[in-house]
């Protein structure tokens, strides 16, 4: 038997272990299926949108539904830009952008 906190969810979220949160939208508790969704929204992978979606029509829980939108207009808030896509509009007279410093980020503590 498989128990599931709100901590766990939590720690799921920022491993980006989306498996596990698609599977805790369907969990008796209704604050396991709020906290899933959250989770997967802040993850933002488009790829769960469908899941989010039909999670939204399924759950007859007015709370949960409230927050399954929220994580659906995160995930579509977000503003992907496909790798090689020019990102200044106007680049006439540039013969080449060197970076004036390179930062590495770390998700999680």
């Amino acid at each position: 038997m498989l128990i599931v906190t709100i901590s766990k969810i939590d720690r799921w979220g920022r491993e980006k272990n989306i498996d596990k949160l698609i599977e805790a939208l369907e969990h008796s508790d209704e604050e396991i299926r709020k906290a899933a969704a959250l989770c997967l929204g802040k993850v933002a992978d488009r790829s769960v949108l469908d899941v989010l979606e039909s999670a939204y029509e399924r759950d007859a829980n007015v709370f949960v539904k409230q927050d399954i939108k929220k994580a659906i207009n995160l995930i579509k808030s977000k503003k992907f830009i496909p790798v090689g896509t020019p990102i200044f509009a106007n680049t006439a007279g540039v013969k080449e952008l060197k970076p004036a410093f390179s930062w590495r980020f770390r998700q999680g503590s």
